[in-house]
């Protein structure tokens, strides 16, 4: 094998409190791909961002093309020719296809955007891709995230990059639209480029990959020719020594009511990306429902899905055993259902509004009197979830903003507890929490779900999800795996039904 195009050698990055790589060591050879997987928390995405220039390492060094090198920046990385197809597509809205494939580095001729050939060399570099239909004139915003995806690429063809990292690319792509991407990737590597691939799909990495690497807890575990490997061999690097997970947090054993609250019939909806297939489950009364899977799983689809956000296909959802028709938000919300969204300072709280206003804005009607809010009662529904989520704020008036994120994700919760819903989803409560806070936020779960209130909460930490699940729900491509009773139940068996392999560890649906 011929030296490495590229190598990292012994790099640290600590964060305050954490220390995200430890020594970490890895290699790109010219015309490899190179998969780079990990759990949650494991370092892939801080070692991505060093290569590409968004954080610079602590210690180490980066050998590149045989030289040591300093990326001090996103602009550094791409003259050394490193490009990065990141998970959040970089493109900017307004902007024609064109515009945004030579995006701060257009043609110009005396000093002055060339508009003419930088449409030529764009529809150049889009055929190369296999994609001669696309007019590069068209803006940006109106494409799907495939041909968005494309137009970065064809960004670092324009910059003549020999490597080119992708973190998650196919999580918001379609089957036929992942097929055209590994197509690509493969001409990439014809072209003598090097590919780093970063994804939770264990699949893609056996079908597309040459070597992979395995990070855990900061540190290289493995790395290994994808011919001498297989997906238990790569869950076990992933996870060392097969261990039952911490449930230590969960304080009781619960067995829940009989009763059954919601219940979903063969769900289909092919307005999601991923469609959902054929969804079936139902949750009691009092219960906590997992729902576990990576991203572009389906599973946050699937939630938008029962409060009314995407319309079902096909199917059937039933609220204490009466079929519903669940057309918007609003009509969940009246029928008991709600949902407290992963992104909560943008689509979960008015940044700008006091506690009191974010956890009555629900219930207003309610408490409202010929058209005038009662202020008083605002106030007293307001104080009396406050002490019981022990919701740490200097008044009733303060703004959501200047709190912090545990607290704020204890506003959302109050919110939905003050407007007494029968189901909860929450999504990824606890990111961006710290542990005290997370301790809270599960025990508030455990409790509310004794008084009788059920909940289905989303999440890719396995272990937490665990932690506070009765039973837990897996996802792969818009489908539902299995569902898998929360207690003896191990993170390896969560993680192998994720990467959509069958297991023997179900429960019914019911």
């Amino acid at each position: 094998m011929s030296e490495p195009l590229l190598r990292v050698c012994s790099v640290t990055k600590n964060f305050p409190g954490v220390q995200a790589l430890k020594g970490v060591d890895f290699e790109l050879y010219p015309g490899e791909v190179h998969c780079l997987i990990g759990a949650n928390g494991a370092g892939k995405s801080t070692l991505i961002k060093i290569l590409s220039g968004v954080y610079r390492k602590d210690s180490g060094k980066i050998i590149y093309k045989g030289r040591e090198v300093e990326i001090s920046s996103p602009r550094e990385a791409r003259k050394l020719g490193i490009a990065t197809v990141f998970q959040e597509l970089d493109v900017v809205p307004y902007l024609s296809i064109a515009e945004n494939v030579f995006l701060g580095d257009y043609p110009r001729r005396r000093g002055v955007i060339d508009y003419k050939e930088m449409l030529s060399k764009a529809r150049t570099l889009l055929k190369a891709l296999g994609e001669e239909d696309i007019d590069p004139s068209l803006p940006i915003a109106g494409v799907s995230a495939a041909v968005k995806q494309l137009v970065v690429i064809a960004r670092a063809l324009a910059l003549s990059a020999e490597v080119v990292i992708f973190d998650e690319p196919t999580a918001v792509l379609g089957i036929e639209e992942q097929q055209r991407l590994f197509r690509v990737i493969r001409d990439l590597r014809r072209r003598g480029m090097s590919v780093i691939y970063v994804s939770h799909r264990l699949e893609e990495i056996i079908e597309l990959g040459d070597r992979v690497t395995v990070l855990r807890d900061g540190i290289r575990v493995s790395t290994k020719a994808i011919s001498e490997t297989n997906l238990e061999q790569l869950i076990e690097d992933m996870m060392g020594q097969p261990t039952k997970p911490k449930v230590e947090s969960k304080l009781e054993v619960r067995t829940g009511s009989e009763e059954v609250v919601l219940s979903v019939m063969d769900l289909c909806s092919d307005f999601t990306r991923p469609r959902l297939k054929g969804i079936s489950f139902s949750l009691r009364k009092g219960e906590v429902l997992g729902l576990f899977g990576f991203v572009g799983s389906g599973r946050s689809e699937l939630a938008r899905c029962l409060i009314g956000r995407f319309p079902p296909t096909s199917g059937r959802i039933l609220i204490e055993g009466k079929p519903v028709s669940l057309v918007s938000p609003w009509r969940a919300m009246h029928l008991g259902l709600a949902m407290a969204p992963e992104e909560r300072k943008s689509q979960g709280l008015f940044l700008d509004l006091s506690v009191s206003l974010n956890i009555t804005l629900p219930t207003l009607r309610d408490i409202t009197r010929r058209g005038l809010i009662r202020w008083k009662e605002v106030n007293s529904v307001s104080e009396h979830f406050t002490k019981e989520l022990d919701i740490k704020t200097p008044s009733l008036a303060q703004p959501v903003r200047y709190l912090s994120g545990g607290n704020q994700q204890k506003v959302v919760l109050a919110r939905w507890f003050a407007k007494r819903c029968k189901v909860l989803i929450l999504d990824e409560p606890m990111r961006g929490v710290d542990v005290a806070g997370k301790r809270e936020i599960a025990h508030l779960i455990r409790e509310k779900a004794k008084e009788g209130v059920s909940f289905i909460v989303i999440s890719s930490e396995a272990e937490e999800l665990l932690g506070v699940s009765d039973r837990v729900a897996v996802m792969f491509r818009g489908q539902l795996m299995g569902i898998m009773d929360a207690t003896g139940c191990d993170v390896a068996e969560l993680l192998k039904l994720a990467s959509g392999i069958k297991t023997g560890c179900f429960c019914s649906a019911v």
